[in-house]
């Protein structure tokens, strides 16, 4: 027994062989670990991409229900036209040429729906607007800011539009009509410039007939979240009721604990 052990051609393929397994076990766990290397690297670059991915898939989604937008009031001024001898304001021809110019504020022209994908855009948008209801357009142009207005303004329905909240009042009308939206983060710009805003900075509604109306900016300021006076029809915190065709706009403050207000005041209608 002792002379196998002592055998040195056995003891060389012993080590042979041990050396070998070691070998392959080193080979397997270099493997193993560019792998986990590999799968980590595109882990980060997925977390790193993925803010950039989602504002630019919010971007295209909001020009699509933009188009669409403007297709529906170009659709109803064309209505409203055919029923009366005269055109109303804002009708079809003024919007048309609104539909032809718009931008986006990343300055990408407003896909045509028109064109040859619109049956397969219109399904699209008609997904991102299940159970909602297109209320309008909003237009600030010192922000270079143009996105489409739905009814309501909860998370779900302000995530690729500005929403108008349906508590107050419409487009025009006397009071304090709100429009809220988010101010940049993943879903995209919306609102993040607003406090960027002067007085007398126009703020310019379309309805959905097509009727433009011109908004003033008067005043800036911020709230607690909980404020929600600045939704009513009384303009100051004092209960004042200023008489006039008012319009708030609402967003985060930059460090997303209170609300930054922008106030602003109708001029009357275009002609």
């Amino acid at each position: 027994m002792s002379d196998l052990n002592n055998n040195p051609d056995l003891n060389n393929e012993q080590a042979g062989a041990d050396a070998s397994e070691t070998a392959k076990n080193k080979k397997k766990k270099r493997k193993l670990y560019t792998a986990i290397g590999v799968i980590i690297i595109v882990v980060g670059i997925c977390i790193m991409a993925y803010p950039f991915v989602s504002i630019w898939y919010h971007d295209r989604e909001s020009k699509k229900i933009l188009a669409e937008a403007y297709r529906q009031i170009d659709s109803n001024s064309n209505k409203v036209s055919d029923s009366e001898e005269n055109p109303v304001e804002g009708g079809s021809e003024e919007v048309g040429e609104d539909t032809q110019q718009a931008t986006t504020a990343a300055g990408e022209d407003v896909e045509n729906p028109d064109s040859t994908e619109q049956g397969r855009t219109n399904k699209n948008t008609n997904d991102r607007l299940v159970n909602q209801e297109l209320y309008g357009v909003i237009e600030i142009p010192a922000i270079d800011l143009i996105y489409p207005v739905v009814v309501g303004a909860e998370a779900a329905e302000i995530d690729y539009a500005i929403g108008h909240l349906t508590e107050t009042e419409n487009f025009g009308e006397d009071g304090n009509c709100c429009i809220a939206g988010h101010r940049g983060g993943t879903s995209g710009p919306y609102f993040k410039d607003l406090d960027k805003l002067k007085a007398d900075d126009e703020v310019v509604v379309t309805d959905m007939d097509g009727v433009k109306y011109t908004y003033l900016v008067v005043s800036s300021f911020d709230v607690n979240p909980n404020d929600v006076w600045v939704t009513t029809n009384d303009i100051d915190q004092d209960g004042k009721n200023d008489s006039g065709k008012w319009m708030t706009l609402i967003t985060c403050d930059k460090n997303s604990t209170k609300r930054l207000i922008v106030r602003c005041k109708m001029q009357e209608e275009e002609s």
